[in-house]
């Protein structure tokens, strides 16, 4: 993938996303806001494609808003580029849109031998034709110097640790994962940051709690479901909002205790 993102670069000068750092001036990171403010006419690469395009999760929003922009990338003029270790791990809709398949293989096999050195890497090319479902495949071999591409790895970080975005089920572990004194902190402290958005105990209902919670995800960004805690925080909120007191009633007691202390 970096030997295409760097030929990219040397022949066009479009602008590059990657959701992993370029060492080249016209890299961006790419991250979930490109999907609600889509830029036309630029290259993107997602490596681990599996992060954002999980084929267990394919009813799920992100993969749904990913193929949504692969679906418009003819019209915006935009070229994606996917790698996974498996090509199953990715939504099957976005399997169904690809133009091309490239396998990879190195020689000799990789090892943890510190020794280790690649010496050529194999690429099995696949072209589609057709549309679907009528789709057949024409195919191509070409090898690579391991020496003569060495110089790739001056543009990245081959170790880059992809993080997962948006994990539903790491995010209900991490809040399960919790011990009850830390539920119940998490608990108190996300009742305290909704209070202000409910004023009024009648608007608190559990489905306006639990649509906050999730906004609340996306705002702090702590990669965790706050959603699990909604019926306590809804409780929680309740208590809150009803020892609150009203600014009439803050009012009547500041003007009570003028008269009584002037």
């Amino acid at each position: 993938m970096m030997a295409i993102a760097f030929q990219t670069y040397m022949t066009t000068d479009k602008e590059i996303y990657a959701n992993f750092e370029i060492y080249l001036d016209r890299w961006h990171r790419l991250d979930l806001s490109f999907l609600t403010n889509l830029i036309p006419g630029v290259i993107i690469f997602i490596t681990e494609g599996w992060v954002w395009l999980e084929s267990r999760a394919s009813g799920q929003d992100i993969p749904i808003l990913w193929t949504h922009v692969d679906f418009q990338s003819r019209k915006l003029g935009v070229d994606m580029y996917v790698d996974a270790q498996l090509e199953s791990s990715l939504d099957v809709r976005f399997r169904t849109l690809f133009n091309q398949l490239v396998f990879c293989e190195v020689y000799p096999p990789f090892s943890n031998d510190p020794n280790y050195a690649p010496e050529f890497f194999t690429y099995r090319i696949g072209t589609r034709h057709g549309s679907y479902p009528f789709i057949w495949w024409t195919w191509d071999v070409k090898r690579l110097i391991a020496s003569e591409i060495a110089y790739l790895y001056d543009y990245y970080n081959s170790w880059e640790i992809i993080e997962e975005v948006n994990n539903p089920r790491r995010a209900k572990m991490m809040a399960k994962q919790l011990s009850k004194p830390q539920q119940a902190q998490k608990v108190d402290e996300l009742a305290d940051l909704l209070l202000p958005k409910f004023p009024d105990i009648k608007k608190a209902t559990h489905s306006r709690v639990a649509s906050a919670l999730a906004d609340l995800e996306v705002e702090l960004n702590e990669q965790m479901d706050f959603t699990i805690f909604e019926p306590r925080v809804y409780n929680k909120l309740r208590d809150k909002i009803e020892t609150t007191p009203k600014k009439s009633h803050k009012k009547k007691m500041k003007a009570e205790a003028k008269a009584l202390y002037g």
